[in-house]
């Protein structure tokens, strides 16, 4: 089970530190609790909300997969959010559904081929494809629905593929790199038309990294979120009387 801190409010400073150690290029917090455009709170990555996606407080409730997906947050397609050679994906997510399986965070296009798609394959997970080829199709940690569950995979030409759930290593895989892409990144489906599937329910952040996470930085982010992105942030919860909240059934 994955535990959850609190958010700031919009606006709240990432601690530059963080970002260094960590290796974000962006980042996806879903501050804002209404209207249609994310804040990437590390970069210029701007988000867009599609479809009849709306906001539950600062979580994005309503991805309803499908082939077709109209469900999903365009981020665009800077090549800094396409890392090749070492890469984390990862972020907050509370599936309604683990069958059918659906993307969370892809991106590809038609003409250059499909670079990475990270998925919830079923209950245990979470898969990944790298250029339409399975890397992972599940793991030995489960995803819960109705529950909030950090979903992350982190990869390099040296260490290969780790994917974990809620900060516990899942499975490994050899190393297969994504491919240069024009296509946008997107929470929530892929853009390639041929299957798109995105996952159902709901997502509270995410985020990339040009770096390989380790396993104490992935426990890390599953203990308390906001304290690694900026200490401060610890002040804040105790405000508010939200520190720790348990995301199983948390909304």
């Amino acid at each position: 089970m994955g535990v959850w801190v609190a958010k700031p409010p919009a606006g709240w400073p990432i601690d530059p530190a963080a970002v260094t150690a960590y290796g974000f290029v962006a980042l996806w917090a879903l501050l804002e609790g209404t209207g249609t455009t994310i804040a990437d709170s590390v970069g210029t990555n701007t988000g867009t909300m599609n479809g009849a996606l709306s906001w539950s407080g600062t979580d994005v409730i309503g991805f309803a997969g499908g082939s077709t997906t109209t469900t999903y947050i365009d981020c665009g397609n800077a090549s800094v959010i396409n890392p090749l050679s070492e890469v984390t994906y990862g972020g907050w997510f509370y599936p309604t559904l683990v069958s059918p399986a659906g993307w969370w965070l892809a991106r590809d296009d038609n003409s250059l081929g499909r670079s990475y798609a990270c998925s919830i394959p079923g209950s245990n997970g979470p898969g990944m494809q790298i250029q339409g080829s399975n890397i992972f199709t599940g793991g030995t940690q489960t995803i819960t629905t109705n529950a909030w569950n950090l979903l992350a995979l982190s990869g390099s030409t040296s260490g290969g593929w780790i994917s974990y759930v809620n900060g516990v290593q899942s499975g490994t895989a050899t190393w297969s790199a994504p491919a240069t892409a024009t296509g946008a990144t997107c929470i929530g489906r892929r853009t390639y038309a041929s299957n798109q599937n995105g996952f159902f329910g709901r997502c509270r952040m995410a985020w990339i990294c040009n770096k390989v996470m380790t396993p104490t930085q992935h426990a890390a982010l599953n203990t308390n979120t906001w304290q690694v992105f900026t200490p401060s942030v610890s002040i804040f919860s105790r405000r508010t009387l939200c520190d720790r909240v348990g995301s199983r059934g948390s909304m």
